[in-house]
């Protein structure tokens, strides 16, 4: 998943991130070892988790979220325009066991093309 250029993280039921490519490091600005094991909304701070969780909507809903534009939080402070989309995770029988979100910048990202490591 780190050949990809989308952001790919997952979630577990309790919405800590068990998955944190490098793509999503660079949009972030978060290391991979620094985000798992953390809520998402902690190491994201998009807009969309403060007002209505797109996570929280997609298993309530049962229904996956695509290309929802939000704005994170860098971890420099600066904001960074992505599009999110949101789907299940499901076990053998069907059970929700987590989350996966694929975020990609809208715009210029602080250290794009840096390799985050």
């Amino acid at each position: 998943m780190d050949i990809v250029t989308h952001g790919v993280l997952t979630v577990d039921t309790e919405r800590r991130i068990t998955f944190f490519n490098e793509a999503a490091a660079a949009i972030t600005g978060i290391r991979p070892h620094e985000a798992i094991g953390r809520k998402c909304d902690e190491i994201l701070r998009a807009d969309s988790c403060e007002t209505d969780c797109l996570l929280a909507h997609a298993m309530t809903s049962g229904r996956p979220v695509r290309n929802v534009p939000t704005t994170i939080t860098h971890g420099d402070g600066n904001r960074v325009s992505v599009g999110m989309d949101i789907s299940l995770l499901k076990d053998g029988s069907g059970q929700v066991v987590g989350g996966l979100q694929r975020f990609h910048a809208l715009g210029a990202v602080p250290g794009r093309f840096e390799r985050m490591g």
